[in-house]
């Protein structure tokens, strides 16, 4: 499962001690597995996601 965090921490980077906590442990893993600047893409940046369903948010 791809979460829209995930998304946006490939394009924004991420930080690992917040990602600790996530319920899809993958994730950091991957992140964890990379070096950091072979994450992330030039001058781009998430600033918003959308979803349908804003329960499946969990916020």
């Amino acid at each position: 499962m791809v979460t829209p965090y995930s998304w946006a921490a490939i394009f924004n980077g991420y930080d690992k001690n917040a990602m600790a906590d996530w319920p899809f442990p993958v994730i950091p893993q991957y992140f964890g597995e990379r070096k950091p600047e072979d994450i992330g893409i030039c001058d781009a940046k998430v600033t918003h996601i959308w979803t349908q369903d804003r329960k499946a948010l969990n916020i």
